[in-house]
């Protein structure tokens, strides 16, 4: 009866910490942003999350397309780097030794018999 409860516990376990990982991953990066110009303080909101900026500072919006076309544009500029980075580089998904290259192996030998040279 221990052993399937444990098993059981286990299992839960297992279950809450995949799902910290997908919340983990789902975590946007972000990064502060200051409009360039009064009007656009005023009119300019981030199109998909509806965020806009207050009567004074910046706001802080996902860095997607959205954002880096208006960065580009010179609408809006960069106050603050992604802060979603910051959080992951926190709570790495993989241990160190996988997320480095393999080494790499020198090219294999034919295996089998080594082909007849004509005799001169």
């Amino acid at each position: 009866m221990v052993d399937v409860k444990t098993e059981l516990m286990a299992r839960k376990n297992a279950r809450q910490e995949r799902s910290r990982t997908r919340r983990e991953a789902a975590i946007p990066n972000t990064v502060m942003v200051e409009p360039t110009k009064d009007e656009y303080r005023k009119t300019l909101r981030h199109m998909p999350s509806g965020v806009g900026f207050k009567e004074t500072g910046g706001a802080r919006w996902p860095m997607d397309t959205f954002t880096q076309r208006r960065i580009r544009e010179g609408a809006v500029k960069l106050i603050e780097e992604a802060q979603g980075q910051q959080q992951r580089a926190q709570h790495p998904r993989q241990p160190e030794a996988q997320q480095q290259p393999a080494p790499q192996q020198a090219p294999q030998q034919p295996v089998g018999p080594k082909p007849e040279q004509p005799k001169s």
